[in-house]
């Protein structure tokens, strides 16, 4: 009939802060299908959300991937990619991003929530430590920290949805901006890194703070450290590029076994585990 659909069917990945970098490379390679060694099979996600804070200031890569996927596998106007918006430092905000992703689910896919949560989102405040105010200071922990908890929090029923089919590919992902050994490299940057070396322990214990305290025996939270990658806040010199940080990251979450222990909860690009 004119103006029917089919629903978008598969698992349902959902990246926030997917604007640029490591986000939108993640979006990227969520779009192909990514191989289980296990088993010889793979997965192929039916739907990716990519949330910006501003849809207006993507990178246009972002876009293209948007259309391909419009003209090449959507249907009577279906895209695998959804480009949703959602500010990480307002309440407001994350809420109504949790309402619109619900609609969205419940209007254009067959699956009930999310399979997937990638929470990217974040800044590096390169003003020196003792010359910071305590507003950038604050600003800098509300997007680092407290922005991936509330927008978890606010999308935790979702992923819950996914989590009562039992899924072997319920993630809840937190993607790190630094951590203890990552100080040299920033100093060889020449970045101050005061502030990020703040936030980081804080956002490292969010996963295991999650997973034991919520009790949500189905949902698989992860903390991924990306290395040191060359985006607008690693630098030019960072060797690891986006798109390599993308390929390896994304199969290596997916394919992690899950663990109840904090040390089954970090992990590097390549799925071995962390020191915390």
């Amino acid at each position: 009939a004119s103006g029917a659909f089919s629903r978008l069917s598969g698992p349902v990945a959902v990246v926030i802060g997917a604007s640029r970098g490591i986000g939108l490379q993640i979006v990227r390679r969520l779009l192909q299908p990514i191989p289980n060694p296990s088993n010889s099979s793979s997965v192929s996600f039916g739907t990716v959300i990519a949330a910006c804070r501003d849809l207006t200031k993507v990178d246009p890569l972002l876009q293209q991937l948007h259309s391909k996927h419009s003209a090449t596998e959507g249907e009577a106007g279906q895209s695998r990619l959804h480009l949703m918006q959602v500010d990480v430092e307002n309440d407001t905000s994350i809420s109504q991003f949790s309402a619109d992703l619900d609609s969205f689910l419940q209007s254009s896919t067959s699956s009930p929530g999310i399979d997937l949560l990638i929470n990217n989102a974040g800044i590096l405040d390169r003003t020196p430590g003792l010359e910071c105010s305590r507003a950038q200071m604050a600003r800098h922990m509300n997007v680092n920290v407290s922005g991936p908890l509330v927008c978890t929090q606010a999308l935790l029923p979702l992923v819950q949805k996914s989590s009562s089919k039992k899924s072997t590919w319920v993630r809840c992902v937190f993607v790190c901006l630094c951590e203890c050994d990552f100080i040299f490299v920033l100093q060889i940057c020449g970045i101050d890194y005061s502030l990020t070396h703040t936030s980081a322990p804080d956002l490292h214990h969010t996963p295991v703070f999650m997973s034991l305290q919520l009790e949500v025996p189905d949902v698989h939270f992860l903390q991924v450290h990306p290395g040191w990658v060359s985006t607008d806040m690693g630098g030019s010199k960072a060797p690891i590029k986006p798109d390599e940080c993308a390929d390896r990251l994304v199969p290596s979450v997916l394919n992690h076994p899950k663990g109840d222990k904090a040390e089954n909860m970090f992990i590097d690009l390549d799925g071995f585990a962390r020191k915390w």
